[in-house]
């Protein structure tokens, strides 16, 4: 498995809690697999996709329990750091889950969340960076089990779900799963995540409020822009890409030039880092479109010639793909609906 991603301390706490829980110091199993211990005295620390990995397959074989990412999942109580600010003090999960997606690689670099609208039901897919982590079950099950917790955590209320899906196999014992998710199973499924009635996302959170979003969300994107000072080639190309799109693509010469590196050599690079020049556009362009679609007094003829596509049908076909909806529709469910 390659070391893809790391993610902060804050969010392997439950980790810790449920190894104590079950009367193993944490700072013993670290030094076991060679990790500092040092590294839980700050939240702010990190670890990497495979040292998380480790730290729950140990975890498994030093308790004897095989449920333990549901287990260390079931018992997250919130977020200790800027990000969870930010989503408790959103209107409505909905919006908390905008946010998530929006600051997560500050905090978790791991795996990203996609959030999609079909019908009558929300899909929640989480997808690791490394797809090896696809199919691992710990990963995945502590995962799904902390998103259903801190949709508690907001909403001060369990959510009925309709589906959970797992990449993994199902375990010869599948009682664990249905006392926490009390939903349809999907085991061997295509993605890792749930399926829940789209009206959850209109519930309030506990204590919204705007004026705290709007500051702790300015130390989150300050946050960010701090670590594009040390970024990957991956931050750099997508923050070239930002400031020139406005009607115009930039091509990959035109941003190696800028980055006086060769082209092949930003090739290299990028495919290190497991993207590439085509794969970051389509990004930029799927969140530039997100953000323009607030706008309500932005045509969407006028989103489609900012991002640089040569006609709006084709600016339909990609934002299909990207939401399962055209602009006008993702507009009027996400945006105008909520009274934005």
């Amino acid at each position: 498995m390659n070391n893809i991603g790391t993610l902060t301390i804050s969010k392997i706490i439950p980790v810790s809690n449920a190894l104590k829980k079950s009367g193993v110091n944490i700072n013993d199993l670290l030094t076991s697999l060679d990790i500092d211990p040092d590294i839980m005295d700050s939240p702010d620390n990190r670890i990497s996709a495979v040292q998380l990995h480790k730290i729950l397959e140990t975890s498994v074989l030093t308790t004897g329990n095989e449920f333990f990412g549901l287990f260390a999942g079931e018992i997250f109580n919130g977020l200790s750091n800027i990000l969870g600010f930010v989503l408790l003090n959103c209107r409505n999960i909905g919006e908390a889950i905008e946010k998530y997606c929006c600051y997560q690689k500050v905090y978790d670099e791991t795996c990203h969340l996609k959030f999609n609208v079909r019908d009558d039901f929300a899909v929640l897919n989480i997808k690791f960076f490394n797809e090896a982590f696809d199919f691992d079950r710990q990963m995945a099950d502590f995962r799904i089990a902390g998103i259903l917790k801190y949709f508690k955590v907001l909403s001060g209320r369990t959510v009925r779900l309709k589906e959970a899906h797992f990449r993994h196999s199902a375990p010869e014992n599948v009682l664990e799963y249905k006392r926490i998710f009390d939903c349809t199973l999907e085991f061997n499924s295509s993605f890792n995540g749930i399926v829940f009635n789209k009206i959850f996302a209109d519930s309030t959170t506990l204590q919204p409020n705007k004026n705290l979003l709007l500051i702790f969300e300015q130390i989150s994107r300050k946050i960010m822009g701090k670590n594009s000072t040390q970024n990957s080639y991956t931050d750099r190309v997508r923050q070239i890409i930002v400031k020139s799109l406005d009607g115009n693509v930039p091509t990959i010469e035109q941003v190696s030039k800028t980055l006086q590196i060769g082209m092949r050599s930003l090739q290299s690079k990028l495919k290190s880092e497991n993207t590439t020049f085509s794969k970051i556009l389509d990004e930029v362009r799927r969140d530039v479109a997100f953000e323009y679609l607030k706008d309500i007094n932005t045509t969407i003829s006028e989103i489609s010639y900012l991002l640089g596509f040569s006609e709006p049908s084709v600016f339909h076909r990609c934002f299909k793909r990207w939401s399962d909806h055209t602009p006008k529709s993702y507009r009027e469910l996400t945006f105008i609906g909520h009274g934005q």
